[in-house]
């Protein structure tokens, strides 16, 4: 081996485990997989055209020719040309906000509490320090509130986990459950 070659293989060692592992392996999406595709139509006349993104999102139902075919859930199926198609995404599962709305939900609840209990003790006529100090109590209780409030909504929201899918070079695969389209990795 020449020595360009050693020092590509040594390189490749010592960046070895900061290679994720999911770049390491084919990426695919299989018929029947949760899919979000970002694609562009133009259309036009007389020398004027115009291009629309439009955001397609639903199970993969297949792949004809260079045409991938998308349910929407709608009762109705979206067919998309390869040609078309900006941005491949596959959901790998769900993924649930609580953690979001815990911060979203403490900071507003200390704010509003806060304001609402120093709003009240200087109604009352109290000091800047009891207005200050309320204000403070509240505030905590209203963070704890909020907290627990936005802990609560932010577990019940969930959102699909998406991954995106490098469009290069789509292939399609026979696998025993249907149709696979597989992409050659592309070093990302």
């Amino acid at each position: 081996m020449s020595s360009l070659t050693w020092r590509h293989v040594l390189l490749g060692l010592a960046l070895w485990p900061w290679v994720s592992s999911s770049a390491l392996s084919a990426q695919s999406v299989s018929q029947g997989d949760r899919v979000r595709v970002q694609s562009t139509e133009t259309y036009g006349s007389a020398g004027t055209t115009r291009t629309s993104v439009f955001t397609t999102t639903g199970a993969l139902s297949g792949w004809a020719n260079d045409t991938l075919r998308i349910d929407t859930g709608r009762q109705s199926r979206v067919s998309i040309a390869a040609s078309d198609i900006r941005k491949l995404e596959v959901s790998r599962g769900r993924t649930h906000q609580a953690g979001k709305g815990m911060a979203i939900g403490a900071g507003l609840g200390f704010v509003f509490g806060f304001f609402f209990g120093s709003a009240v003790t200087s109604g009352w006529g109290g000091s800047v320090e009891e207005t200050a100090k309320a204000g403070l109590q509240t505030g905590a209780v209203g963070a704890g509130l909020g907290l627990a409030i936005g802990a609560t909504l932010g577990a019940l929201a969930s959102t699909d986990a998406w991954q995106e899918v490098t469009v290069g070079d789509l292939r399609v695969t026979a696998a025993p459950n249907g149709l696979t389209l597989s992409v050659p990795v592309q070093g990302r």
